[in-house]
């Protein structure tokens, strides 16, 4: 076995050896082959790759020449195009001359068309006297003057000759229809002023006309400077003064919008009325001052508060020191009604002038905001009115307004004053139905303290006047502090001391004031006191005539001095403020549509 192996080796390396000699003489005989002989000659590879580039040199040589001649056929396409192309630019652009100069004569023989057919129909409207038609064609004729285009100078002279005729016939007939008062006309002859250019010269025409015709009524209805008219009369004057302004306003706004818009028309005739129609109102405003007394009236009126308010309405918070067991009712203060001076007439009349102004006033200024509204724009810019009526505080009209407002606060204020001092002394009790559907005993002095409180709020308001309705709610609440607010207040701490010196309830009852509704207070003073056992009822009749059967004449001021009386007084109080206030607030929104936060603050302080 192991001589068989060894056999198979030997064989396996001879064949070995036999392909090895095979590869060895392959490889020298191709060495042979590719090296250079000693004479010079190539060997087959580099015979083989000499050939290889001979063949492609002769064909990249075709290639290139075939690409030179392709070149040269393009190039001389390219020359021959921009030959072809320049000769057309040259074309191209004598037509493009020859068409400008052909548009231009084209547009030059229009104009002169249209300069032709303008000056016949410009021709047959003044034969006719169409001068609406003529008016146009005037605009026509002036836009083709204003493209360069020169007219001749028989057209420039029919142009001229026919401007002048339409200026006089129109003026003339403006004229004509602001006499007669022809709004159709008005509006027909006002169109052909801005197309004629000279809208300004008719605004002035008109406002001259309106300024005459305007005065020359104001004229009438005030009369002579040295005329004595009652107060109805100036009343009646000052009514017609401004409803004559208003008339006039209204009637020649269309005119003056439509026409006239341009020149600012409507603002200049707005300023113009009302700068005629201020100083016929202020010289009968003057005259009703005069002819009223109204310093006077006011010095009489002052004069008749001569007897001073009740001590309760006015005396401080009492001492510590507990105060007399005897106080003097209002009711004992001595007040005659042949002494009573009726301020209410003049503050009606005062109230009927200033709210007629501040009516004039209100429209005025609404149509001066609408004419700014409504004003021209420009792509730029709004043209902005130069006649703008005089500020608020810088009118004749509105100073003297104010004069007047003074006064009738200042009577306002006496008349309430006036009323309450004599509310007080009148007082009395008075049977009301509040919020439980029974009748409560209380003091008539609520009664009538927010009657003339409503009374004098509402008539403030019906004024229109800011200023004066302020003055007067502030007077309103201060009354309604001093007269009710204090004076039941004292009452209650006044009940509070005579108890406290003959119980020990003291001092220590001044700060339950601070905490107390009137509810408690009213329902603690009367478990208390023990004073409501004859008040099982309310009294139901009349208690001047009952005051004997009390106590003869010293029992109607103790029963009126009741604390429960005092606290029913006091829940009335404030339901009538709630309604004091609900009302004002609603006739201020009826009367003052823009509320004025000055207004509606002093209603906040009620």
């Amino acid at each position: 076995m192991g001589t068989l192996k060894l056999q198979q080796l030997r064989d396996e390396l001879a064949a070995t050896l036999a392909k090895e000699a095979s590869v060895r003489t392959s490889l020298e005989s191709y060495v042979t082959r590719t090296s250079p002989t000693k004479d010079g000659e190539l060997s087959e590879h580099e015979q083989l790759q000499e050939r290889t580039q001979t063949l492609l040199q002769v064909k990249h040589q075709g290639g290139i020449e075939t690409l030179r001649r392709q070149t040269a056929q393009v190039s001389a396409a390219i020359v021959s195009a921009n030959d072809v192309a320049e000769k057309m630019t040259r074309e191209v652009r004598k037509l493009g001359k020859i068409q400008e100069r052909l548009k231009a004569c084209v547009e030059r023989s229009d104009c002169m068309l249209r300069i032709r057919h303008c000056m016949q129909r410009l021709k047959g409207a003044m034969t006719d006297k169409n001068y609406v038609d003529a008016a146009a064609c005037l605009k026509d004729l002036r836009a083709i003057e204003a493209m360069h285009i020169p007219l001749d100078v028989s057209d420039t002279l029919r142009m001229n000759h026919a401007e002048s005729d339409i200026r006089f016939a129109i003026e003339g007939q403006l004229d004509a229809a602001l006499r007669h008062k022809d709004t159709r006309e008005l509006l027909r002859v006002g169109s052909i002023f801005e197309p004629m250019q000279f809208a300004e010269e008719g605004v002035q025409m008109v406002l001259k006309f309106i300024h005459v015709q305007l005065q020359a009524h104001l004229d009438a209805i005030v009369g002579p400077p040295n005329a004595v008219w009652s107060v109805q009369e100036l009343t009646s004057q000052l009514v017609q003064v401004f409803n004559c302004v208003a008339e006039t306003t209204t009637y020649y706004e269309p005119l003056l919008v439509q026409s006239f818009q341009s020149v600012q028309g409507a603002d200049r005739m707005l300023a113009a009325a009302y700068a005629v129609g201020t100083p016929a109102a202020v010289s009968i405003l003057t005259s009703y001052g005069k002819q009223r007394g109204l310093p006077g009236l006011l010095a009489k009126a002052r004069a008749a508060l001569k007897p001073p308010l009740p001590p309760s309405s006015s005396t401080p918070q009492p001492p510590l020191s507990p105060p007399p067991t005897t106080t003097t009712p209002p009711s004992t203060t001595s007040f005659k009604d042949d002494d009573d001076l009726d301020l209410h007439p003049y503050l009606n009349e005062l109230v009927m002038i200033i709210q007629h102004s501040q009516t004039f006033e209100r429209f005025m200024r609404g149509r001066q905001t609408h004419y700014v509204a409504h004003s021209p724009t420009t792509p730029h810019r709004r043209v902005v009115p130069t006649a703008l009526l005089p500020s608020y505080n810088a009118s004749d009209l509105n100073q003297c307004v104010q004069d007047l407002a003074g006064f009738y606060c200042s009577l306002e204020e006496q008349s309430l004053v006036f009323a309450a001092k004599k509310a007080l002394a009148l007082e009395e009790i008075r049977s009301v139905v509040l919020d439980t559907d029974q009748l409560v005993p209380l003091s008539s002095v609520v009664d009538e303290v927010f009657y003339v409180a409503r009374l004098s709020g509402a008539r403030a308001l019906a004024t229109g006047h800011v200023d004066s309705a302020c003055a007067v709610l502030n007077v309103v609440a201060t009354l309604v502090q001093s007269t009710v607010g204090d004076v039941f207040k004292s009452r209650v701490q006044n009940n509070v001391w005579k108890d406290g010196a003959s119980g020990g309830f003291g001092g220590a009852a001044l700060g339950l004031l601070a905490t107390f509704t009137p509810k408690q207070l009213r329902d603690h003073m009367a478990t208390t006191l023990g004073k409501t056992k004859g008040l099982t009822s309310p009294p139901t009749s009349n208690p001047r005539s009952s005051a004997s059967a009390l106590g003869g004449k010293g029992g109607m001021p103790a029963l009126v001095l009741a604390p429960p009386v005092t606290m029913n007084s006091l829940d009335a109080v404030g339901q009538y403020l709630a309604q004091l206030q609900a009302s004002f607030e609603a006739q201020v929104a009826s009367t003052f549509p823009d509320q004025p936060p000055r207004l509606m603050s002093c209603l906040l302080g009620m």
